[in-house]
């Protein structure tokens, strides 16, 4: 629409522009707004048009650029819209763009961290192989923009991450769908904690059966990510193993009585390696007695054989990524 020089506010609801809407040249004071709409080729936003609000609601578009030479500080708002292409960009931090449960299809990011809301955003074809496009999405550490007023609340946040796992992982992009599901595992247990001081996710308060049960869902989440990273992070195992078998050492220590196994005090170091790995080379420090004792060995041997379990698991899975 070039022939439009100067309109306060431009509303198209229900519309079907088959050719796109080409608002170059335009000056529109106000708002553009386009609900329930449905854009065939190309929207584009250029040339400096004093847009302040750009509202696509609701619409369906097969290509949305918006232009990196706007100068005007603009919302591009994409809720419940379904974006099949185009290219975003924020320069200078002057664009925001509202992408609050959409469907974001082949779309090119460009831009900080930030500038995006992607509250329960579903994405149909994202490139997610693209360092470039998954940065204005997430921080460093994986997380996603919070919502409008600075947070993200639990249940949001578990449904958010997701989609967006759900979205790398079509993708190709096993790695940004590892961490993903970290973050989602994250929000998640931060769902348990909420339910735990009875508050389910309407608000309305939990009764005590499913506090417990919350209660027993927190303490398994927060055990797999201390130790396994909920399944991506191999380290974490052999750090948790190596903080037992020391622990151990120094319980049998405390409550070892007579002379030092194998004759050294690092004995019990060594005798507490044994019985993590269940592996003794021969001259075994007896511990039949006291028959405490020999439970609290069988006890690290179980855990032993545990986390060897979860560390192979996790190698093979994080190999596999």
């Amino acid at each position: 629409m070039p022939g439009v020089e100067s309109v306060e506010e431009m509303r198209l609801v229900r519309v079907q522009l088959e050719a796109g809407g080409n608002f170059t040249g335009s000056r529109i004071t106000g708002g553009l707004l386009l609900r329930g709409a449905s854009v065939a080729d190309s929207t584009n936003i250029a040339d400096r048009p004093g847009v302040s609000v750009l509202d696509f609601a609701d619409s369906t578009v097969d290509r949305l650029q918006i232009a990196p030479d706007i100068q005007t500080e603009l919302e591009v708002g994409l809720r419940d819209a379904t974006v099949r292409s185009g290219r975003f960009s924020s320069p200078d931090g002057l664009l925001t763009y509202d992408l609050r449960r959409t469907t974001v299809g082949d779309v090119t990011l460009e831009g900080s961290f930030g500038a995006y809301r992607t509250s329960e955003t579903t994405f149909d074809g994202f490139d997610f192989t693209k360092a470039s496009n998954c940065a204005p999405l997430f921080d460093a550490e994986w997380r996603v923009a919070p919502d409008t007023d600075g947070t993200l609340d639990p249940v949001t946040a578990e449904s958010t991450y997701l989609k967006c796992k759900n979205g790398a992982a079509e993708a190709g992009a096993d790695r940004v769908a590892a961490e993903l599901f970290r973050r989602e595992q994250i929000a998640r247990r931060e769902v348990y904690a909420s339910r735990i001081r009875n508050t389910g996710a309407d608000g309305d308060a939990v009764a005590v059966p499913g506090r417990l049960r919350s209660a027993g869902a927190w303490i398994a989440n927060f055990t797999l990510g201390a130790t396994t990273g909920h399944g991506e992070r191999p380290s974490r195992v052999v750090v948790t193993s190596v903080g037992i078998v020391m622990s151990f050492a120094l319980l049998y220590r405390l409550v070892w009585a007579g002379p030092h196994p194998y004759g050294h005090w690092s004995g019990y170091l060594l005798l507490s390696i044994e019985s993590f790995v269940t592996l003794v080379l021969g001259g075994a420090a007896d511990i039949s007695n006291p028959w405490w004792l020999r439970f609290i060995a069988e006890v690290e041997g179980f855990l032993g054989v545990f986390l060897v379990a979860l560390f192979v698991f996790t190698l093979t899975r994080s190999v596999n990524r």
